[in-house]
């Protein structure tokens, strides 16, 4: 587990709670939002924003809590303009669907499944 979330699991209490699940989505929406890291911090091999969320994904046991973590990963990217946003802020949800690919594709189905039910709606 990354040093980052062994401290946000137990400062926060997530894992003894399902309620406080819903404390990952905030968590998540930050990281998309105000957590752009340089190039040399992520060469200097600093965990990466998708490796977290993945992480936070994949312990979570409250679906609803699920669900609003993964709209506010890819919320973004419904309302993306290139010209006036970062590419930072849609970088996270790319990687996450590349990197769960290779490592987790149960999780690449139900984050592309969302993606999919997203765009119809």
């Amino acid at each position: 587990m990354p040093r980052v979330m062994r401290w946000i699991t137990r400062d926060f209490r997530i894992q003894n709670h399902l309620v406080t699940e819903f404390l990952y989505a905030d968590i998540a929406r930050f990281l998309v939002l105000a957590v752009h890291p340089t190039r040399d911090a992520i060469a200097g091999g600093a965990t990466s924003r998708w490796r977290t969320i993945r992480f936070m994904l994949e312990t979570m046991k409250n679906d609803l809590a699920r669900a609003i973590l993964k709209q506010n990963v890819f919320y973004d990217w419904m309302f993306y303009q290139s010209n006036k946003e970062s590419i930072m802020v849609i970088e996270p949800g790319i990687n996450l669907i590349k990197g769960t690919f290779i490592e987790n594709l149960n999780l690449c189905h139900e984050v592309l499944d969302f993606l999919f039910i997203m765009s119809k709606e």
